[in-house]
């Protein structure tokens, strides 16, 4: 699961094409809210309204996630294993 707040920027509120950025944090929960680690996230997009109250959006983002290092080591164990392999051969 995921839970995010952010902040919105719209570039032109009264028009048909709503450019916007957005800034925020989150996180991302898992095992029933035993594992969970905290994200930042920002992005840009666009909004085009086809109707009034129905819109079409298309949006970038990118998410950073703050990773103690004790997890990173244990991610990072099993893909450095692969790659010495590799160059090993």
């Amino acid at each position: 699961m995921s839970f995010d707040l952010n902040l919105e920027i719209l570039f032109s509120p009264y028009t048909r094409f709503l450019p916007f950025l957005f800034v925020g944090g989150g996180c991302n929960v898992s095992n029933s809210f035993i594992s969970t680690v905290a994200r930042a996230q920002g992005g840009f997009g666009f909004e085009v309204l086809l109707t009034k109250g129905v819109g079409l959006i298309l949006f970038g983002e990118y998410n950073y996630m703050f990773i103690e290092d004790h997890l990173v080591c244990l991610m990072a164990d099993e893909t450095d294993d692969v790659i010495e392999r590799w160059i090993k051969l």
